[in-house]
């Protein structure tokens, strides 16, 4: 199998000197052990699988069929340990404090009253007023405050153990 890498950016698989790098060596090797049919007919059994499980997006406004397959490489994107340790330390780091700052926007509101956060710029995030919420339903406090938020961060490598946060996504997750 011929490699092809990026002219410019970060290349995770492979060094400078086109070398695999230490921890995608063993998946490279079983990769060019792979024939052109055998990498096209998994790619086919991918996409089959994505599609029948329901991984799919509509896409508004197309003529050409609105129901899309989410883009995905079959070739699995390798993070050493020491690498995904530090991530998984800042991630905790970051859904933490973001879960911190949500419970006290929707209970004690001290970011507000401390004058950490203007109140403009919360009902600006908060979506037109989210705030007062307290006192037309006093019973959505407690229910905000104990539903688990479910925050999504895509990242991608940009050197040797370093990453870079693309975006973020958080969820509440509605209890009915």
């Amino acid at each position: 199998m011929k490699w092809v890498t990026p002219k410019t950016g970060f290349d995770e698989v492979f060094d400078a000197r086109g070398q695999a790098r230490p921890h995608y060596a063993a998946l490279i090797s079983i990769l060019e052990s792979f024939t052109k049919e055998d990498v096209e007919r998994r790619e086919r059994l991918q996409q089959l699988t994505l599609r029948n499980q329901g991984v799919t997006f509509t896409v508004y406004g197309e003529k050409d069929g609105l129901e899309r397959i989410f883009p995905f490489d079959f070739v699995p994107r390798i993070i050493p340990a020491a690498e995904w340790k530090a991530i998984q330390d800042g991630l905790i780091q970051r859904i933490t404090t973001l879960n911190l700052f949500l419970a006290d926007i929707y209970q004690d509101q001290k970011c507000l009253k401390d004058g950490i956060l203007p109140l403009s710029y919360a009902h600006q995030i908060l979506y037109l007023g989210l705030l007062r919420y307290d006192a037309e339903f006093p019973e959505l406090r407690e229910i905000l405050a104990s539903v688990p938020q479910q925050i999504a961060v895509c990242l991608t490598p940009v050197a040797p153990g370093e990453y870079a946060r693309l975006q973020q996504q958080i969820r509440t997750l509605a209890k009915y």
